[in-house]
């Protein structure tokens, strides 16, 4: 028997009322439910803060849909041709997904965000070859609900890629199966429970994995997202569906019950989880379990719900729902590069105006290749063309890229935003080596310099990303001043007895670090202590929780204030009483929700000063005045030798305070300062460091 295709055997008999098979109105109206979460999430709708389960929506549907094709094919033919399924998998994916890579690649050179080309050629090229999922998690770093991300324009690729390999894959077992029964002289291939085997063990994979629970860190949460062993448990779901169709009660009631059963798991999901839910993980079974549902309730028969999903309106939209998806993303990426902080109504528009092309590319691309006839020898060279023609302008545009950076303007961009000493070094992953051979910076003997007094270790800057900005500063004013200059610090971990919880995720790691990091200080004895910590974000952001050594958990900002005064106190207090001085560093002003790097790379070529922006000092101050308080009661009621440093006025000299000014970047995010901004407070920290 050919390995491409096989006899299945006859089906046993079904129950006196089938389940319905064919076109399904119902299924249509249920992809455009998925679209429109997923739509209305990336427009960053805020009652739709978890619309990115619209992904597994699609994913439980394709289940369902291409597992019922298979089997009703064999009904009729008694065979499954993987090479006519392939075929038809190769008509319907790839002319529209060739379109919409090749130009987004050529439209990124200008409108994608500065620096994002090189990960979007990549993405384009991974996507055109059924790997951008994989490319995602290992080449292209930038998770889902990562920051970069929403500069990444293809993206959303990645969904189909794991689609593409589910389709290569789930087939293929199915005449495994079918094999595997005839040599084994069984009657009806066991589908259920291979398919059952298959699903748990990617649930249970993808459950681990989530959680972080494997050793390998590459095993960890964008693994879960991104890969197709940690999602085929979705696809699996559908598919059982699909087999045990039969068994579905053919009742009304049943038909009412199922559908608003999942219709209110789904609505749930969209509008509970967002992005600090652990997911995929046990959460993505409720949208999931919502879907099955949804879809066995049309198998059911007519109910309110199924008609509701089966009017026109919801079935035009299902019908545009792959290609809508193609290129909405796209449009609410480039247009947040071209509209300085672009907001909820400028997304929404931007994804409507998405229509257009997507009619346009269902019109005359993908329904009439996929409805056309074509021989399976015109098939093949036109897939050989959707995935060598992307491939070939991305590797094209990549030396078109390269000249667009190395143009004055961009240069000029990135050199002025590049990363602070600590992150080049590699200072950020929370060390504790004091001194370091690679954290420290030495004094320069040609200065007329020497190693730290009474051969000491020097001055060390500790803290989270907040701390590692102000390199330059404290490493130029330590030197001069006869110190060794060490920076240790550990990315979005607030230095302070206190453990955070942002989400759902406790982070135990950081608790651990800043233990570690302040019994090496006490064993080192160093000249002084610098602590910068972004404060403000852990006292006023809503999905951080600050849990006190006593187990208290902290949630409004009043008491997250409270706690962090007690947490910071407890570490400037262990490292006085060995008689080291310490100085706090105050929150920078912030720049919520902006950062240049996002910005259109043509914009930059023009007139690099528009994609600044500027806020009053009224609203910073506001921002960080809980912080603040609470960082001056901590010096206020230490020992003299604990300073402070305010860099506030340094950096903010003009109101409204903007991020672009003098021909100089003062903010690389809307989070942080470049260098220039970090060496503007030079004489803050000289004074401070003389104190100590």
């Amino acid at each position: 028997m050919s390995t491409a295709e096989a006899t299945l055997a006859p089906e046993e008999p079904r129950s006196p009322a089938p389940p319905r098979v064919g076109h399904r109105p119902d299924i249509q109206g249920l992809r455009a439910v998925a679209i429109l979460l997923v739509v209305t999430y990336h427009a960053s709708i805020p009652a739709i803060s978890g619309g990115f389960i619209g992904v597994d929506v699609f994913f439980v549907v394709s289940g369902f849909v291409i597992t019922q094709m298979l089997l009703r094919e064999q009904r009729k033919t008694e065979r499954i041709a993987l090479s006519s399924f392939y075929l038809r998998r190769a008509r319907r994916i790839l002319p529209a997904l060739a379109v919409l890579t090749t130009l987004v690649m050529v439209l990124s050179i200008g409108l994608g965000s500065v620096g994002a080309q090189t990960r979007t050629l990549g993405t384009g090229i991974a996507a055109s070859l059924f790997a951008a999922n994989i490319y995602l998690v290992t080449l292209g770093k930038g998770g889902y609900f990562h920051a970069d991300a929403s500069t990444n324009p293809l993206l959303h690729t990645w969904s189909l890629s794991l689609e593409e390999q589910f389709y290569m894959v789930f087939p293929a077992l199915l005449v495994g199966t079918v094999m595997m029964a005839r040599r084994r002289q069984q009657g009806r291939p066991p589908f259920a429970p291979v398919v059952a085997v298959m699903s748990l063990a990617s649930f249970a994979l993808c459950w681990v994995t989530t959680n972080g629970l494997l050793p390998d860190p590459r095993l960890h949460d964008e693994f879960a997202f991104f890969m197709a062993p940690t999602r085929v448990w979705q696809f699996g779901a559908g598919a059982l569906l699909a087999i045990g169709a039969a068994h579905v009660p053919s009742r009304r009631w049943a038909a009412e019950a199922f559908g608003w059963a999942g219709l209110a798991l789904v609505a749930w999901s969209a509008t509970a989880f967002d992005e600090s839910t652990l997911f995929p993980g046990a959460a993505a079974a409720v949208p999931t379990l919502g879907t099955v549902l949804l879809i066995a309730a049309g198998t059911s028969g007519s109910s309110s719900l199924t008609r509701a999903l089966s009017i026109r309106p919801m079935t035009a939209i299902g019908d545009l729902s792959y290609s809508w998806y193609l290129w909405h993303w796209p449009a609410i990426v480039f247009c947040a590069a071209l509209v300085n902080q672009a907001g909820t109504p400028a997304l929404v528009l931007a994804a409507t105006s998405s229509l257009v092309p997507a009619w346009l590319s269902y019109r005359w691309v993908e329904q009439p290749i996929r409805h056309g006839t074509a021989s399976p020898a015109r098939t093949i060279r036109m897939a050989a063309v959707c995935i060598g023609v992307p491939v070939m302008v991305g590797v094209a545009l990549v030396p078109v890229s390269r000249v667009v950076d190395r143009s004055s303007a961009v240069a000029d961009f990135r050199q002025q935003t590049r990363l602070h000493a600590d992150a080049v070094r590699g200072c950020t992953s929370g060390r504790t080596e004091v001194p370091s051979e690679r954290c420290t910076w030495p004094v320069d003997p040609a200065d007329g310099g020497a190693p730290s007094a009474a051969g000491g270790v020097g001055n060390v800057l500790v803290g989270d990303s907040n701390a590692g900005q102000f390199s330059e500063a404290f490493i130029e004013a330590s030197n001069a001043q006869g110190r060794d200059a060490t920076v240790q610090t550990k990315s979005s971990c607030p230095f302070a007895d206190l453990t955070a919880i942002n989400g759902h995720v406790r982070d135990d790691g950081c608790r651990r670090f800043v233990a570690s990091m302040v019994d090496a200080l006490v064993a080192a004895e160093p000249d002084h202590v610098v602590i910068s910590v972004a404060s403000d974000r852990y006292i006023e952001d809503p999905t951080i929780t600050l849990v006190q050594a006593d187990g208290h958990k902290a949630t409004t900002p009043a008491d997250k204030a409270r706690a962090w005064e007690a947490g910071l106190g407890s570490v400037v207090d262990e490292l006085a009483a060995a008689g080291i001085p310490v100085t706090v560093v105050m929150p920078i002003p912030k720049f919520a929700e902006w950062d240049p790097h996002e910005c259109a790379t043509g914009r930059v070529l023009l007139d690099a000063s528009s994609c600044a922006t500027s806020a009053g000092h009224q609203g910073l101050l506001d921002r960080r005045a809980r912080a603040v308080a609470a960082q001056t009661r901590v010096v206020d009621d230490r020992p003299a030798a604990v300073g402070v440093i305010d860099p506030f006025d340094t950096l903010c000299p003009d109101d409204p305070c903007a991020t672009f000014r003098d021909d100089t970047w003062w903010w690389r995010d809307g989070n942080h300062v470049t260098i220039s901004g970090a060496r503007a407070t030079r004489s803050l920290f000289d004074e401070a460091l003389a104190r100590g």
